[in-house]
């Protein structure tokens, strides 16, 4: 049994009398007011007379009501007193009890029991001390759904409840007590704590909107129609995304997960929370709290599981309610799998009670899930260096060496470079766990490294970079030479030492049995360390006799260094520029080791084992002036120039294609002729290549870039006709640039042409009869269609710069002491006049100031 305590009321009348429906008396938490306000809220409409029938009374109402303090579950009996008021007319009385909810969180109760006592309810009421009551057994809601069709319909109208109203219809062989039963069937289906927002009646006849559960002739319209004759049972219906995640994980529960329905059914009785404030989603956590880690596990075979719920799945211990140990392993492999090394503590924290507890092929799973995640972080196109914290994870777990050994290539890495950053992943892995002279063997991570001689090599570089790393370095020579075939890892050793001695064909020959990785791993530790001259002769000798398209494979390699010294940057364009690529260093040369760089570049460039391969340098300089900016930057074009001049004094070969690509850059850069390195340059390619220095003009004309500046147009135009170059022609070349400019910049062209030409010693007639020939070959179309653009121009300039002038004059031409009047000088008077008749002939000729 379990005492429950209530407020109370009886509302009706008092027989024969003429008063209206009333609450006759009352007793607990509320006034009669309130109890009034309560009952009317949710009124059934009016009952009919009959006393049989679907609709015949009692009624009885579940409802719910909140005071400032808390909850209280509803339960409201309507019957017929047996007496008639003063008009004879039947009574019907309403018997309502209201209990507080906390009372149900210590010991819950049917609402089955609570409307028996309510209708047990005497003049007196409850008293102060309560009702004695029977105490839940959700064994007998077990057998009400077990009646025949029951269980499906409670499950679907439980479930339906959480979206919205639900109207049972068709139930009329059902009888109140029946109804009362189903009910709490349905509520049973919910967690306890539903019940602060739960509300139901036996019947409904259009009263309160409030019920949310009902039993009635007709649908009412609204929310869900649940008919009880219909076969099967109806759904929950499409969008409905708490209803459907509910129904469907108490079908689970029960008809997969092997769980009693009164297993379920306890539990949700104990689910005493407050619902009141919570969204209905909160409903469908509870009951797969229930079965948690089955719900976990089923979320993650559907595919939807976070890793979060798996971390707290295993934090929590609860995993270990499953019965299968495979789905310990199963759940702990996927956590690797979805929640990767963030989660490394979680994992950690129940890797060796899984492994401990699963069968041998479980804990095979366990360590491929392992590798493999780990394996992707690390070669992935970008590696991610989160996968330190498994390898921490494994070194605590005493499983780092195993671990570290099986991310390692098992065939050497095939096709990577030593500045791959996977490549550089796996030696900072590497280097990060193993300590070269501590105590921890690592026989499964050295005896990978034999057969990984590229990680081996971009070790020793990343070692050799980090200034802190430096001092382990000799450590790990040693250490390597244990495990390290001696013919990889000496010319490394050799090079580290100071002074180093250059390494001979023999040593290079060695380094490119393991790769020719590992050849280029030997030129960038050459290069940090500044003694790429110590590598380069054997390696040209190497690189001479490997077929040619290995040669060409090579380019990309040298491009990708970074060397710092001058020489070094020198000797590798120079390789480059062997192969026919682009010297990839000289922009980065421009600087305070120029000068080194120059003297290098033009030592290597006149040996002799650059002269067969003069034409591929040819095409790989003139590529490099075709594909990059140097003529915007004024420090890169004194480098292009000096570097173009070093390869033009090298004989043997035409250069003059170079001299023209450097030509083309004075389309961007007309200045750079005044440079004294110009110049010099300049005179040899006149000498040489005269042919050039006649289309000096055409070449860099029809050079011009989209969007060429006035500016630079009109400085070689002028350079160009005060050479003797009619304007049609140059006008003709510009039209063959990618320049395509409009009319408005071509009328700049004349004025900038007309300027330069004074600056460039014509007197300011010859510039001015120079620029009317190219504004009037312009002005007919000649080779340029953009005349009507260039009259237009010309007239909008005309106007604004005959204003100017004449303001000018006009200001000019005032005279003291109020510079109100104006006098004219001699000298001005001819020049207006002048114009006046300019003006006057233009006027009255046919031309393009004609009105």
């Amino acid at each position: 049994m379990a005492r429950v305590t209530a407020g109370w009321a009886r509302h009706g009348k008092a027989p024969r009398s003429f008063q209206d429906y009333a609450v006759l008396e009352c007793g607990g938490a509320f006034s009669a007011a309130d109890y009034a306000a309560i009952l009317d809220r949710y009124a059934l409409g009016n009952p009919p007379p009959e006393k049989t029938g679907d609709e015949a009374l009692p009624w009885i109402t579940l409802s719910e009501v909140q005071d400032d303090d808390h909850s209280y579950l509803g339960v409201s009996v309507l019957n017929w007193t047996g007496e008639s008021d003063g008009a004879g007319r039947p009574i019907a009385e309403t018997r309502y009890g209201c209990f507080p909810f906390p009372q149900f969180s210590r010991a819950p109760v049917s609402y089955r029991e609570l409307a028996t006592a309510v209708d047990r309810l005497g003049p007196d009421g409850f008293g102060p001390d309560g009702a004695d009551v029977a105490a839940y057994a959700p064994e007998e809601h077990e057998r009400d759904l077990m009646r025949d069709g029951w269980y499906q319909r409670a499950m679907v109208a439980a479930a339906m409840l959480l979206e919205g109203p639900v109207t049972i219809t068709g139930a009329g062989g059902l009888d109140v007590d029946e109804r009362l039963r189903f009910l709490d069937a349905v509520a049973a289906l919910l967690p306890f704590g539903w019940r602060t927002r739960f509300t139901a009646s036996t019947w409904f006849r259009g009263g309160s909107p409030y019920i949310q559960l009902a039993f009635a002739r007709h649908s009412r319209g609204n929310g869900f129609h649940l008919d009880w004759r219909a076969e099967p049972v109806q759904g929950p219906p499409p969008g409905a995304d708490i209803a459907g995640p509910y129904l469907k994980e108490l079908g689970e529960l029960v008809e997969r997960r092997g769980f009693g329905l009164l297993e379920v059914l306890a539990f949700l009785g104990t689910q005493t929370e407050s619902l009141a404030e919570a969204e209905p989603r909160r409903a469908v956590e509870i009951l797969e709290w229930f079965d948690w880690p089955g719900s976990v596990l089923q979320r993650v075979r559907d595919g939807v599981a976070e890793p979060e719920e798996l971390r707290t799945l295993f934090d929590s211990g609860r995993y270990e309610e499953l019965p299968r140990k495979q789905d310990h392993v199963f759940l702990l492999c996927e956590l690797m799998r979805l929640g990767g090394p963030d989660f490394a503590p979680a994992i950690e924290k129940v890797y060796r009670p899984v492994n401990a507890s699963a069968s041998q092929e479980g804990r095979t799973q366990i360590w491929t899930t392992l590798r493999d995640s780990a394996r992707a972080l690390l070669w992935n196109s970008t590696p991610d260096r989160r996968v330190d914290a498994y390898v921490g994870m494994a070194h605590r777990l005493g499983l780092a060496d195993d671990l570290l050994a099986r991310l390692l290539p098992q065939n050497g890495a095939p096709g990577l470079e030593v500045d791959d950053s996977r490549v550089a992943a796996a030696a900072w892995l590497v280097a990060r766990w193993v300590d070269p002279a501590g105590p921890e063997p690592w026989p499964r991570t050295l005896a990978a490294l034999r057969t990984n001689p590229l990680i081996v090599c971009a070790l020793i570089i990343a070692q050799n970079a980090d200034a802190d790393a430096r001092p382990r370095l000799r450590a790990w020579l040693a250490r390597l030479e244990k495990t390290v075939p001696g013919e990889l890892l000496r010319p490394f050793q050799i090079l580290l030492n100071a002074p180093a001695r250059p390494l001979g064909a023999d040593d290079l020959a060695g380094v490119a049995r393991h790769g020719e990785g590992c050849v280029s791993a030997l030129l960038w530790l050459a290069t940090d360390l500044g003694r790429v001259d110590r590598v380069i002769p054997p390696f040209l000798d190497w690189l001479v006799a490997r077929p040619e398209a290995v040669r060409l494979a090579w380019a990309d390699r040298l491009a990708t260094l970074a060397p710092t010294r001058g020489e070094d940057r020198a000797v590798l364009d120079v390789l480059l520029l062997r192969s026919g690529a682009r010297p990839a260093h000289l922009a980065a040369a421009v600087g305070p080791g120029w000068d080194a760089y120059l003297r290098a570049f033009r030592r290597h460039a006149g040996e002799a084992w650059m002269r067969p391969a003069l034409p591929n340098a040819r095409a790989g300089m003139v590529d490099h002036l075709v594909r990059s900016n140097w003529a915007a930057d004024e420090e890169q074009v004194r480098a292009v120039v000096q570097v173009a001049e070093a390869l033009c004094d090298v004989p043997g070969q035409d250069w003059s294609e170079l001299a023209r690509a450097v030509v083309r850059g004075r389309a961007i850069k007309p200045q750079m002729v005044e440079s004294p390195e110009y110049r010099r340059w300049w005179r040899k390619i006149a000498a040489a290549y005269p042919r050039v220095v006649e289309e000096q003009y055409m070449t860099s004309l029809t050079a011009l870039p989209r969007g060429a500046r006035a500016e630079e147009i009109g400085r070689l135009a002028a350079e160009s006709m005060r050479q003797g170059t009619p304007a049609r022609q140059v006008l003709a070349w510009i039209a063959k640039s990618e320049a395509r400019p409009t009319g408005e910049v071509m009328l700049e062209v004349v004025i900038e042409t007309r300027r330069a030409l004074v600056q460039l010693g014509a007197s300011r007639t010859q510039a001015g009869d120079k620029a009317v020939e190219m504004a009037k070959a312009l002005a007919q179309g000649y080779e340029y269609g953009v005349a009507n653009g260039f009259r237009n121009a010309v007239a909008a300039q005309a106007e604004e710069e005959l204003w100017f002038q004449l303001m000018l004059v006009e200001v000019t031409s005032s005279i003291p002491p109020d510079y109100t009047e104006r006098e004219v000088t001699g000298r001005a008077r001819d020049a207006l006049n002048e114009a006046a008749g300019w003006i006057r002939d233009l006027l009255g000729k046919r031309g393009f100031l004609r009105r």
